[in-house]
């Protein structure tokens, strides 16, 4: 069976489109605006929010300056309109100085509005996959660490899934919960500002699958001290070692994955 290829500049909104409660828009030409976000990253079926989207196009733009009041507009119209609790700019096109006046705009918008307004940096279809998840990350790290982590268990966990593995992070969720182990943030499965806010007070990483995820396990190990494990194989093999993974947590604590 032929899988359609993703283009690079894709990958951020793959792994930054399922929170749930934050504006995505994408700043850029007709071709980058047509990613295909549909297909991917896409929250559960039982999720109720509706994530507003814009994409400004630079078609008959004639200079940044007029391209960035667009810019402007578009995300304080929308932020307006639809009060999320942070946005996402994913800017699209070519042109060195792109990327400083989206800086400038965001800066400007978040400081006006109160909420986190985050630059996405991955411009035009050059860079690879690996260049878009690691913009990905970047960006929700900057929410991390600004939440209170009061209130959070001793035995919690985030789970940090591929993209290819959602399937198998929700599966692990539910059994956490029933099992009473309390999950603050998956990421990036459905969900919302507050939770990756305070992500940072999890007790454990637990990484189902690699990619981009691993990376951002390995920034909150560094930044945060959290401890991670990494689980991979088939469906059965990523469940059992989450499950054990969590267990060894209860047991043992963050002891347990240290040296």
């Amino acid at each position: 069976m032929h899988t359609p290829r993703i283009p690079h500049c894709c990958e951020p909104g793959t792994v930054l489109s399922p929170v749930t409660d934050a504006l995505h828009l994408v700043y850029g030409d007709n071709g980058h605006a047509a990613c295909p976000w549909k297909t991917h990253g896409k929250p559960p079926v039982e999720s109720k929010t509706k994530r507003p989207a814009l994409s400004v196009h630079l078609e008959g733009v004639r200079g940044l300056s007029q391209g960035r009041r667009r810019l402007y507009r578009g995300l304080t119209d929308l932020i307006d309109g639809h009060h999320p609790a942070a946005a996402f700019v994913y800017p699209k096109g070519k042109g060195e100085r792109l990327g400083d006046e989206v800086d400038a705009v965001c800066s400007r918008v978040e400081e006006e509005t109160g909420i986190p307004v985050i630059p996405v940096h991955s411009e035009g279809p050059g860079g690879t996959r690996k260049d878009g998840g690691r913009a990905a990350c970047e960006a929700l790290f900057r929410l991390m660490g600004t939440g209170s982590t009061e209130g959070i268990s001793p035995g919690s966990v985030n789970i940090l899934a591929a993209s290819h593995a959602r399937g198998v992070a929700g599966a692990l969720k539910r059994l956490f919960l029933e099992r009473g182990t309390e999950v603050v943030a998956m990421l990036p499965g459905c969900s919302c500002v507050a939770d990756i806010r305070r992500s940072h007070g999890a007790a454990l990483n637990l990484v189902v699958g690699g990619g981009a995820m691993l990376q951002l396990a390995l920034m909150m190990e560094i930044e945060y001290g959290i401890p991670f494990v990494q689980v991979s194989g088939d469906r059965g093999e990523m469940m059992a070692g989450g499950l054990s993974a969590v267990a060894t947590m209860g047991a043992k604590g963050k002891a347990a994955f240290h040296g």
